[in-house]
């Protein structure tokens, strides 16, 4: 039985359209082979395509004889990013960056490289009174503070001496601030005062650490006054215990504010706030030593240095 000549041409032209296809996708897969994506990469010279083409080798050949020069490609361009962006101060990108990182972290980078850039970007941020990243630079600088604490030595340290001489010491410092200043734009204040503390206790020459102290015990102090004057008994346990309470307010006031006023004392960029601290100091010195109203200096003298002893240190 003869084919019909229309039906042998239909069979020949998908026959043909078959064999093309089949060219092209042998063509594609030439193209994305080991060897074809390495002289790619080899040959690129835009740092951005370079690291594009790297991903798509390791999506393709994980295992590939090229893959530790393509993982250490792709990692040294997310570095470049990370950098730029602490350089920047684009702190969304920064954070964002980091937890790419963090997520999968390239073999024999230590985490703490990038727990430390944006744990004092969150700092910077809660100096300025930018709140907006808050939550994220909680964490990153409860995790840096860990890894520090822990012996880690963030890869940026170019001197290890220097760090382990004091620098160690006011990163903590700044760190713990940091927490202690979410904690007071959380209302979180017991723990803004234990880290504020904390930060004192690893770097005590940190005057704004003592200035935010004083801020907070004054507030206590407000709040706890309130208290006892609504009660109507001054002589009951209670009120004598609510008693007992404010004036370790107002103790730790006059600490703080002392302390502050020390660590300031011939620095000119503190003079507004000097003026007001002083001022504050003297009424509550007046109130808890009323047979010395004149001795708000002792409060001050206390964290002063004395002659002849080295500034630098805790």
């Amino acid at each position: 039985m003869k084919r019909p000549a229309k039906y042998l041409a239909v069979v020949m032209a998908a026959a043909l359209l078959l064999a093309g296809t089949t060219v092209m996708m042998a063509q594609a897969q030439a193209k994305d082979s080991e060897a074809d994506l390495y002289t790619a990469w080899y040959n690129e010279k835009d740092v951005a395509k370079k690291a594009d083409v790297a991903k798509k080798y390791l999506e393709k050949y994980p295992k590939g004889q090229y893959a530790a020069y393509m993982q250490q490609s792709v990692t040294e361009y997310q570095f470049q990013q990370f950098a730029a962006a602490w350089q920047g101060h684009n702190s969304a990108d920064l954070f964002n960056r980091a937890k790419e990182f963090l997520a999968s972290p390239p073999e024999g980078v230590e985490s703490i490289t990038f727990l430390y850039w944006p744990a004092l970007e969150s700092h910077r941020l809660t100096r300025t009174k930018d709140y907006t990243l808050a939550k994220d630079g909680r964490d990153f600088t409860q995790k840096a503070i860990a890894e520090i604490e822990a012996g880690k030595v963030p890869a940026m340290v170019q001197d290890k001496a220097k760090w382990d001489g004091g620098e160690k010491n006011k990163v903590l410092g700044v760190l713990y601030q940091n927490l202690g200043l979410i904690d007071v734009h959380d209302k979180s204040m017991d723990q803004a005062i234990t880290n504020l503390q904390k930060a004192l206790a690893v770097d005590s020459k940190e005057p704004y650490s003592a200035f935010q102290l004083g801020l907070i015990f004054q507030g206590k102090y407000d709040e706890d006054l309130k208290k006892y004057n609504a009660l109507t008994d001054k002589e009951s346990p209670d009120a004598k215990a609510q008693l007992d309470v404010i004036h370790t307010d107002a103790d730790n006031t006059i600490d703080a504010l002392g302390r502050f006023l020390a660590l300031t004392e011939g620095q000119t960029q503190w003079s507004s706030q000097r003026n007001s601290v002083d001022a504050v100091l003297k009424e509550y010195w007046k109130t808890r030593h009323p047979e010395d109203p004149n001795g708000a200096q002792k409060a001050v003298d206390k964290y002063k240095t004395p002659a002849g002893t080295s500034a630098t240190g805790n």
